[in-house]
């Protein structure tokens, strides 16, 4: 005789079980705001676009944007290399897009993962972590065509932020966009300055080194560059800082107290000096010396050990991040109820002379 089995009542209990986790444990979270922050549309102004060094001579934000044809690539291949926003005031943001390039020094390439940071004055910076809050690592691209988006675990509240190139096929080459909550950026007006000599445009005269005034006629062949006192190979380039010139592997501090030294290509590879540790809740601050001193954070404030910068109390366990600390052993971490009025992009950039490529 047949033995009774005991499938069905395996599967009677087994059900009740898996559905209640499932719709007690989330797994995602939708983003408050994936607005197009800009660059696109042509609403981000030259100066709030920068980047660590570019192979094209005369970089413009446009060459970063995704309907661009080309794309951002540094002029090293590196880790170290970034693109960097400053988008005037501080914004929500919510995630990055990312495209390659199609023809990248003549063969396609793109950005296989990336990193990003955030800074509320630009002098600090703060790593997007993980949950394990470790650094995180976005999934870039596969091809150099397709857009690929990340979504940030956590809306982050910033003035400025960087993407690092971490991995990539043949080259570091990117397109991207910041997506978050839009409001319209404030107007900067500049004064008109004079400087002690006249910009020459030098393209088609001589390859100079950055920060070196222009000459004519050029006193180098057409594959040696100018800087300043004779003509070297491109690599070998040195760093300006004001009028002082500092050779490739030079080392030298700045009087922001960054400590740098002179890469390939003059370019300056610059980090933060850092203070010992403080005592629990002090922050270690610079003097316009450069010593170290620890002071407690304003009134109002509670610092961000990882960070060393002080966040209002107010920001704290609010769901959103504005340092690497500010969301973490929250006993509850609300989402924003009422993120701030956002204004949509236009879909087009205004007609402008096209930029250098």
């Amino acid at each position: 005789t047949e033995k009774p089995t005991t499938e069905p009542v395996t599967t009677t209990t087994a059900l009740p079980t898996t559905t209640e986790l499932l719709t007690t444990i989330p797994t995602t979270v939708a983003p408050v705001c994936t607005d197009d922050m800009g660059l696109d549309a042509g609403l981000l102004g030259a100066h709030q676009v920068t980047v660590s060094s570019s192979k094209q001579l005369h970089f413009h934000p446009r060459v970063a944007a995704l309907s661009h044809p080309h794309g951002w690539i540094p002029l090293l291949s590196s880790p170290s290399e970034w693109i960097q926003f400053d988008l005037l005031e501080e914004r929500i943001l919510t995630g990055v897009k990312t495209k390659g390039s199609p023809d990248a020094v003549y063969e396609p390439a793109w950005v296989t993962s990336y990193k990003v940071t955030y800074s509320h004055d630009g002098q600090n910076w703060n790593l997007i972590l993980s949950p394990e809050h470790t650094e995180k690592v976005f999934l870039g691209n596969y091809d150099s065509g397709s857009v690929h988006t990340n979504y940030f675990d956590k809306p982050v509240h910033a003035r400025y932020v960087r993407v690092y190139p971490n991995t990539w096929h043949n080259m570091p080459a990117l397109r991207l966009e910041l997506l978050g909550c839009y409001e319209p950026y404030p107007t900067v007006t500049t004064e008109a300055t004079t400087t002690e000599e006249p910009i020459i445009t030098t393209e088609g005269l001589c390859n100079i080194c950055e920060g070196v005034p222009s000459v004519s006629p050029c006193p180098c062949s057409e594959t040696a560059w100018w800087d300043g006192e004779q003509c070297t190979t491109r690599t070998q380039c040195p760093c300006y800082v004001g009028h002082i010139t500092y050779a490739v592997g030079s080392t030298y501090d700045t009087e922001d107290c960054d400590q740098c030294i002179c890469s390939l290509n003059g370019q300056p590879r610059c980090s933060k000096k850092i203070c010992p540790s403080c005592a629990k809740d002090l922050l270690a601050v610079l003097t316009p010396s450069c010593g170290c001193v620890c002071k407690p954070c304003p009134e109002g404030t509670r610092m961000c050990p990882t960070s060393n910068i002080c966040v209002n109390i107010t920001s704290w366990c609010d769901g959103v991040l504005d340092c690497a600390d500010d969301e973490v052993d929250c006993t509850t971490t609300p989402l924003p109820t009422t993120p701030p009025p956002t204004t949509p992009p236009p879909t087009t950039p205004p007609p402008t002379t096209p930029p250098p490529t």
